[in-house]
């Protein structure tokens, strides 16, 4: 099979999600770990911390990492685009820095790619840990639809996503799953052709934490470019928690990324690119800004108070941290 899929070319962008931490890890087992076929790897480095530039260094030179660097924090979308500008290849493919791949994952997207003629290939998404074990999705759908209007409501444009097989055991759903084409990818990993990558514009990099996979989707569903699940491909994204998964020296680009301005700016956009209703969906983000930073940062520290009896400081403490989040970061950009 190597032999058959050797004319196809591929560049891994490695792209910083929510932290820098994870980094050594997640580049060490991809070079590892798809060895099996050739490809081209670049990391986008947006103004990491010094020991995680220490790290990239080293490898740089033993093995075939080119490292784009920023001395500014970019968004995952920015570090996208800026890796697939440096992209020769066929195909490239997206991943994000907190994102562990399982033996032969690259194989098996390329042997999609090659058999199915596809345009967007998403892996089977896995999430936290243990590695490998809860799916995130596997493959999925998204469409905009027209819903009979609700009172008060002036557009009838509403988003539908759906992920396949959502929070379900890998070992129950494994005899379920199958290649098959589907119309939603999340961009934790993903193999995309370039010719179709610029086509459709790249990443909007206007969309700065939320829906950019969506709205991905959405560009490339209007182009009529083809979009396949591989399911024996697997890889699993573990999101950050304070103080286990989420270093100190994580925490300012983590607060940015996950900013309440950040977040509505996105949200905003979204919805005025795609003239979408502001449904019940929607409202919930608005009234929940910043729910995913809160979660990784104070919901542990949380648990531990409560532990000594010390609950009665939880909502203290969450509006200075609010307050402070919009202090630091109102115009989205880090002090």
């Amino acid at each position: 099979m190597q032999s058959a899929l050797s004319n196809l070319s591929v560049t891994i962008v490695v792209a910083v999600a929510d932290r820098f931490s994870c980094t050594p890890k997640t580049l060490d087992e991809i070079l590892n770990r798809a060895a099996e076929y050739p490809f081209d790897l670049i990391f986008v480095d947006g103004s990491s911390p010094q020991h995680i530039q220490k790290y990239l260094d080293e490898k740089v030179g033993k093995n075939q990492l080119k490292v784009i660097r920023s001395e500014h924090y970019l968004s995952p979308s920015q570090s996208r685009n800026m890796g697939a500008a440096m992209a020769e290849s066929e195909y490239i493919l997206f991943i994000d820095n907190d994102v562990f791949v399982e033996d032969g994952w690259l194989k098996a997207l390329v042997q999609c790619a090659k058999e199915t003629d596809a345009d967007v290939i998403t892996p089977l998404v896995c999430i936290g840990e243990p590695i490998g074990e809860t799916i995130h999705l596997a493959g999925g759908e998204t469409h905009i639809e027209m819903n009979d209007l609700a009172e008060g409501e002036k557009n009838a444009r509403k988003l539908y996503v759906k992920h396949h097989f959502a929070n379900q055991p890998l070992k129950k759903a494994k005899e379920k799953l199958k290649r098959q084409s589907c119309s939603l990818v999340d961009l934790h990993c993903v193999l995309v052709k370039k010719q179709v990558f610029e086509a459709v514009d790249g990443f909007d990099e206007s969309l700065l934490n939320t829906r950019e996979h969506v709205d991905f989707c959405l560009r490339v569903q209007e182009r009529g470019f083809s979009i396949y699940c591989e399911p024996d491909s697997v890889v699993t994204y573990v999101p950050g928690e304070f103080p286990n998964a989420l270093e100190w020296s994580d925490i300012p680009y983590f607060s940015l990324r996950w900013s309440d301005s950040w977040e509505k700016k996105s949200l905003n956009r979204f919805i005025e690119k795609w003239d979408l209703a502001e449904d019940n969906y929607f409202r919930m983000r608005f009234k929940k800004l910043g729910q995913y930073r809160k979660d990784a940062l104070l919901k542990p520290i949380f648990l531990k108070l409560r532990k000594y009896r010390m609950s009665k400081i939880e909502k203290p403490l969450a509006k200075l941290e609010s307050f402070l989040n919009n202090y630091f970061y109102n115009n989205g950009k880090a002090v």
